[in-house]
C-alpha cells in the first residue's frame, strides 16, 4: 500500500465526505503495485473502455518504452461505479494518479479541489495542440484542471415500434423539447413506457439544457470582465418555469423514477428494455444495444439530436485529470497528454465513431466528408 500523504488527500477526502454522509472507508483490499527499484508508478483510471484494450495496452506499452522508469498500471472503471470507488480509493489514500472523467462527473470532483492544476507540469506547445474552446471548458480559476481527449456527439435514438404504437414516426417527430414534452402524456397512456427520460439529479442535464434553451443560469462578478468569476443564478422567472416544467412531469409520472436519481446509464438499461421510446445519446451506445438486446436493435432508428430553443445541444467531453493525490504529477501530466495526443486521438477515431478535441487530428483525411457516388 502507497504512504498516505495528507497533504494530497484532503481535498479528495473533502469529496469522499461531501458526497458519503457517514461513511467509514476502511482501506481498500491490498493490490500489487510493486515494481522494480528506482521505478514510478502510476495508476490510471478509464471509464468503461475495455473493448479497446488493444489500443490502450498499446499506447500504454509505448509510454512506458518512453519512460523506461515508469510503470502503468491501467483499471477500466464502469461509468455507473466511477464515483464510489474514487471516493473509496481516496479515502484510503490511494486515487489514481490519471483518471478518465466525463465532463460532469469532473466539475463535481474539480469544484472539490481533487484535481491537480497541470499548467506547471505542461509546455504550451503541448496545450496549444488541443481545441481552444474546448481546452478552456477545463480551465477554472485560471487553473488547468483537465485535458479534453474525446468528444461524442448526440443523436435521437429512437425505437420505431414503440412509437408506432402511440401514433409517432420519428421522421416526424419535433427537434425540441419544448414541443416532445407536449407528447409525453399521450404515448404513457397509449403504451405504458417512457416517450423518453432525461437525468434530472445525478449527472444532470438540466444546467446545459437551460443554455440551449437561451436562458442564463449564472450571474457575472463583473460584466465588464470576461474573465470574472461567474455565480450559479437560477431564481429568474424564465429559469424558474424552465425547471417546474420538468418537475411537473416527474410528478406527473411522464418520467421514470431513474431520472431523479441516477445518471445516464437508466436510459440505455430502459431502453435495452423496451420501455424508453427516445434517447438523447452518443451513437457509440448503439453497439451496446446490438449485442444487448437486438430484438430492441432491430426497430431501432437514428435521428438529429433533439435541441433547446436555440437548436443547440450538448456535446459531452470525455477527460483526463491528475489527481491531487499523485506523488508524480509531472509524469501523471506526461501520461495524459500521451494519451490525449494527436495521433493518438487519430487512431481512436478510426475504431469508434467519437470526434478528436485536437486540431491536427480534424486535420485528417479521415475527417472528409464522403465523396459523392
Amino acid at each position: 500500500m502507497i504512504p498516505h500523504h495528507p497533504r494530497h488527500t484532503r481535498p479528495l477526502i473533502a469529496a469522499a465526505t461531501l458526497c458519503v454522509a457517514a461513511a467509514v472507508v476502511a482501506c481498500l483490499p491490498a493490490c500489487d503495485r510493486a515494481a522494480p527499484s528506482g521505478t514510478t508508478t502510476l495508476d490510471f483510471w478509464t471509464l468503461d473502455l475495455t473493448p479497446f484494450s488493444p489500443y490502450l495496452t498499446n499506447l500504454i506499452n509505448d509510454f512506458e518504452t518512453q519512460n523506461p522508469d515508469v510503470k502503468v498500471i491501467w483499471t477500466d472503471v464502469p461509468f455507473s461505479t466511477l464515483d464510489r470507488k474514487l471516493i473509496a480509493a481516496a479515502a484510503a489514500g490511494r486515487a489514481p494518479d490519471v483518471i478518465n472523467f466525463s465532463d460532469m462527473t469532473f466539475a463535481r470532483f474539480a469544484a472539490l479541489g481533487a484535481t491537480e492544476d497541470l499548467s506547471p507540469h505542461l509546455t504550451d506547445s503541448t496545450t496549444d495542440a488541443y481545441l481552444p474552446n474546448i481546452l478552456s471548458t477545463l480551465r477554472i480559476n485560471n487553473q488547468l484542471l483537465g485535458l479534453p481527449w474525446y468528444l461524442s456527439t448526440q443523436t435521437l435514438i429512437a425505437n420505431e415500434s414503440l412509437l408506432t404504437q402511440s401514433g409517432l414516426a420519428a421522421e416526424t417527430l419535433p427537434t425540441d423539447w419544448a414541443a416532445l414534452r407536449t407528447l409525453a402524456e399521450e404515448h404513457k397512456d397509449k403504451t405504458n413506457t417512457f416517450l423518453f427520460s432525461l437525468p434530472l439529479g445525478e449527472e444532470s442535464v438540466l444546467p446545459w439544457m437551460l443554455l440551449a434553451e437561451g436562458i442564463n443560469p449564472f450571474t457575472q462578478d463583473d460584466v465588464a470582465n470576461p474573465a470574472s468569476r461567474l455565480t450559479a443564478n437560477i431564481n429568474t422567472p424564465e429559469a424558474r418555469d424552465f425547471l417546474a416544467a420538468w418537475v411537473q412531469m416527474y410528478r406527473q409520472g411522464l418520467l421514470p423514477r431513474e431520472a431523479a436519481t441516477t445518471g445516464h446509464s437508466h436510459l440505455i438499461d430502459l431502453y435495452k428494455a423496451n420501455r424508453l421510446a427516445l434517447m438523447n445519446l452518443s451513437p457509440n451506445f448503439l453497439r451496446r444495444i446490438r449485442d444487448e438486446s437486438p430484438s430492441v436493435f432491430a426497430t431501432t432508428t437514428v435521428r438529429p439530436a433533439i435541441t433547446g430553443r436555440l437548436g443547440r445541444t450538448h456535446v459531452p467531453v470525455m477527460l483526463l485529470s491528475v489527481t491531487t493525490q499523485s506523488d508524480a504529477p509531472d509524469l501523471a501530466a506526461k501520461l495524459a497528454a500521451h494519451i490525449t495526443s494527436p495521433a493518438a486521438q487519430l487512431d481512436f477515431c478510426r475504431l469508434v465513431n467519437i470526434l478528436p478535441s485536437t486540431a491536427a487530428s480534424l486535420d485528417d483525411p479521415h475527417f472528409d466528408p464522403p465523396t459523392p457516388a
